[in-house]
Parts: structure tokens; sequence; C-alpha cells
């Protein structure tokens, strides 16, 4: 559908496009969803950039087809919603804070006709602005430096229709990430471009072939070689949606049951009408479509299984007054807040959980008091984003922003019955902040990051987040790790959640160099059972 020759009467035809418009976007970021998924820096098989920005913009989708009869600012609002509640990790998150933006924008210039490129152009000028401001400590070289990129360049070029701005920003994006690895060093160093500006460039190119205007393509195929991608044999995604069913209850939720056994495994369809449906399947798309017939999808939360099968989440009842809920990355981990009385939800690298999964999880606590704990900095943004939401309802949440569980149980060693709530959640802060993290992964791929090489198929541990050591022996980086998270800060003793694969030989040898190399320092131990990461380490500061 070509816009540049759209008089500027037919505000209809943008109007009936949207649907085509998104589609499109989504599609061809699905297409390169998993290049882009290898971008991520680190060498572990949790880069899930691409699939986290699929799923917020699958979501928006969504919600957009939930109105199609609906007024042009109410399917705006859906488009918002379903962006908000479907966002994933950072870079969904940054994703839904322009596309919040960028709609609010829209909604303010109502006397515009939708495709006027002025007010497209302040409309994207405004996601980026928003984005930024959403970021707590913005990074330049990533995905905010690209959006930023394109907002000046429209600005300064002023194009006169859609198909002109659209591929003005596809132009100026494409440099833009070209440009990353210049100003963000760990980037130059793997030999990437940065994953979510990718995810931005392939979100354009989705609209330039939407608009049938020509363009030169970003340089994929460079990157197409490097992807490498774990085994699996069991079910790729895991699909969760609430449906409200058109007409014959009865008989939709019959040829709902059928399709899903045909095509899935563990199904769940729960409730008469809306029904809350549950499957793990190989093609989520045709779920999706079949489930479009039968009446409209919300609540989509869509989540892509890492190399291996995930662990059954654990579901407890929490404390009358506080409740706390607590991310999990390995059975052991579940077991352990669980029983510390926490309601535990699963996040397994690649398959972080959205905010509206959160969103779920609060809703089940009648607690007054309700505190989220992380324990991954990916998962952060949408945890804030939750708790913000769930102010606004009214409900008493916060977060206390612990980037790892080892932080998570310092913090939950201070959940005391029986002592006031504030004075219990600013316990459990101060004790997450003055435990130091760090842990010990597998890489899958040879990369140089921060200055250190790490070859696949080596060791790597990380402390506070940024690679320090890299070797074949496991022993070895796990005690380079320890030291670089000792000499930060005195340590009182070490906390140390052994993964899925770590063999009990390993441990007792890691132990015992623990007690040779840090003689007078107490040494925890607990079992988590996550994958890829054989430890993850913790340091208490006396």
């Amino acid at each position: 559908m070509k816009m540049d020759n759209i008089p500027i009467e037919d505000r209809k035809a943008i109007e009936l496009g949207m649907n085509q418009f998104v589609y499109s976007a989504l599609e061809n970021l699905k297409k390169r969803r998993e290049i882009i998924n290898f971008l991520n820096v680190f060498p572990v098989p949790d880069g899930d950039t691409g699939t986290n920005m699929y799923v917020t913009l699958l979501s928006c989708f969504e919600e957009l087809k939930n109105r199609n009869e609906r007024p042009i600012n109410e399917r705006l609002k859906g488009m918002l919603d379903g962006a908000i509640k479907g966002s994933r990790g950072n870079s969904g998150f940054i994703l839904a804070q322009f596309i919040e933006g960028a709609i609010n924008a829209l909604a303010d210039g109502e006397s515009k006709p939708l495709y006027d490129a002025a007010l497209l152009t302040e409309s994207i000028e405004q996601g980026a602005k928003v984005a930024r401001e959403s970021v707590l400590e913005p990074l330049e070289g990533t995905i905010l430096t690209v959006l930023s990129d394109i907002a000046a360049s429209l600005k300064r070029g002023k194009p006169e229709n859609i198909c002109l701005l659209v591929k003005t920003a596809h132009e100026e994006a494409c440099e833009s990430l070209r440009r990353t690895p210049l100003i963000l060093k760990p980037l130059a160093e793997a030999g990437v471009v940065d994953s979510g500006g990718a995810g931005i460039v392939a979100i354009l190119e989705g609209l330039m072939e939407a608009l049938e205007c020509p363009f030169e393509c970003f340089e994929w195929k460079s990157y197409e070689k490097m992807v490498s991608l774990p085994s699996y044999d069991g079910p790729k995604w895991e699909v969760e949606f609430t449906l409200d069913i058109k007409a014959d209850k009865a008989k939709a939720r019959a040829k709902l049951l059928d399709a899903l056994k045909k095509t899935g495994e563990s199904v769940v369809v729960a409730g008469s009408n809306p029904l809350k449906v549950h499957v793990h399947c190989d093609q989520h798309e045709e779920i999706l479509s079949f489930a479009r017939t039968l009446g409209n999808i919300r609540d989509l939360d869509l989540q892509e299984f890492p190399s291996r099968k995930s662990f059954n989440e654990v579901k407890t009842s929490a404390p009358n007054k506080l409740g706390v809920i607590a991310f999990s990355c390995g059975p052991g981990l579940s077991s352990l807040f669980a029983d510390l009385g926490c309601q535990v939800i699963e996040s397994l690298p690649g398959a972080r959980p959205g905010t509206s999964k959160i969103l779920e999880k609060i809703g089940l606590l009648g607690s007054e008091f309700i505190i989220i704990l992380p324990n991954d900095p990916d998962l952060i943004p949408c945890a804030i984003k939750a708790a913000e939401i769930s102010r606004s309802q009214g409900r008493n949440v916060e977060l206390i922003p612990t980037k790892s569980p080892v932080q998570a149980i310092s913090a939950l060693d201070e959940f005391t019955e029986g002592e006031e709530i504030f004075e219990i959640f600013e316990k459990m802060k101060r004790a997450a902040s003055e435990t130091d993290w760090g842990m010990v992964a597998w890489a899958i791929r040879s990369v140089r990051i921060f200055g250190v090489s790490i070859k696949e198929g080596e060791y790597f541990g990380v402390a506070s987040g940024k690679p320090v050591v890299s070797s074949s022996k496991l022993t070895y980086a796990v005690i380079e790790t320890c030291k670089k998270i000792y000499s930060e800060g005195k340590c009182a003793s070490f906390l140390f959640i052994s993964g899925e694969e770590l063999s009990e030989n390993i441990s007792e040898e890691i132990r015992a160099e623990i007690e040779n190399n840090f003689p007078g320092v107490n040494s925890e131990w607990l079992y988590g059972g996550q994958q890829y990461y054989p430890l993850l380490i913790g340091a208490r500061k006396a």
C-alpha cells in the first residue's frame, strides 16, 4: 500500500492499513529474531533480545486486532496496552516505552490526520524521549541511541510523506546501528552491533515492505554465519492467553481443546467465557490464528523455551500482611524461595517472564504489602513497570532491584514475621545492597569483551555484571571470580548456589580451594539447579 499519494482527506485508508503495517513489522522482526538474539554480547545461551522485542510487538498486534471495528484512538490505546503488558526484558520494555510515548503524542495531535508526516515525526521524537527517560542509567551505543538518532534525523529532514519518513528513519537507523560498536567498547570487542538497535532496523524494514517503498536492506547476512542455536528436544514455545469467545461458548471451547491437543502438549483450558489458555507447542502462529476465529485474544504471554525443558513453577500461599514475589532460574531455587514464603515466578535464560505475568502474580496475592525480587538485571525494568501499574490500581507494591538470586537470599534472611512491614522492607533492601554478586557460566561462542578473551567451551567468570576471567578449568574460573568480588569490599562470607551440572567431585574441589584461598571466610552452599551457570556467587559484606 503506497502512502505518499493518499489524499489528505482519506483518513480511513491509513486506519484500515494499521493491521497490515504492524503485521509486516512483526513478521520481519520474526525473520531476523535469531540473528538479533545472537547479537547479545554475553556468550551464554540466554540471548533473547529478538524474542523479547518480538513478543512485545506480537502482544501489541493482538490488542490492535481485538479493536478492528473501534475508533482509531481506541485502537491506538489497545496497541499501547498490549505493548506494556506484553513487554519482556530490557529490549521489550524499551520498545514498549517508545510505543507509549509515540502513541500518546498521536493522541495529543488528534486534530491532525494520523498519516500527517509532521505529527508522526513528533510522535517518534516523543517515543525516543520517553524510552530514554524510562531507563535509570541510559547507555549510549544501544537501542536508545538508535531511537534518538532516528528522531533527530527526522526533525532535521522534515519528510513530507510517510514513505519518505520511514525511508529516512531506516537509513539513519542503519547508520546509527553501524556506529554502535564505535561507541560501546564491548560491542567492538565482540564484533557485533547492538541487538536492540538491530531490532528497530528490522521493524523499520517490515514497514518499508508494507509501504512498497524501495530500500537497501541492512547487512544481515554478515551475521547469519555466526548464529549457533542450542539443541532442544521439546516444544519451542509456552503460550498463555485469555480468549473472549464470540458465540456458542461450549462448541468453541470444544473446538479449541481439540485443536490444542493435536498441535501441542501441557494443555490447560480453564473457565467458560473468557477462557484461560495454556499450551506448549512448536507453532504458536497456528494456535493464535485458530483462536482468533473463535474470539478475541488478550493478555498474551509467549515464552520461547531455551535448550532444555523448564521446571514446574512452584505456587505457594503468601503471608497475610507482607507478600514477596521472587524470580527463580532453577528448581532448587524455586523450592528454596517457596520455603521462605515467596510466590515464585520461573525465569529461565532466554525465556524471561513479561510484565503481564508479573501483574498476574501480584493479582493472586492478597497481601497488604508486596515486595518484588527480580534477581536478574534484565527483569528489573518490567518488574518496575508492573509495580507502577499495581500502585496506580491501589496496591502497595515495592521493588528491591536484586540482580542475582544471591542478593534475594540475603534479603530474605531479614524476612522476619512480627516486625513492622516498613522495617522489614528497609532491612531487606540493605541486605541485598550489601551483597556483591557474580557467577561462572559456560561459553557457547568465542568473544572478547571488557578486555577478557572468552573461548567457546570455556568457563568464564562475571563479577558485578562484567567478565573477569576465562578458563578451561571451572575451579580456576570460580576462584578468580571470587577474588575479584572479594577485592571489591570486605567480605564476611560467601554464598554459592550450584547449577544442575555441577558434579559432587568438582564441588568438593572448589570448596577446598575456597578454604585455601580465603581462610577465615565462611561459605554457605545451596542447590539452585539453574542451567548454564555452574555457580552463582554472593559475597556478603562484614
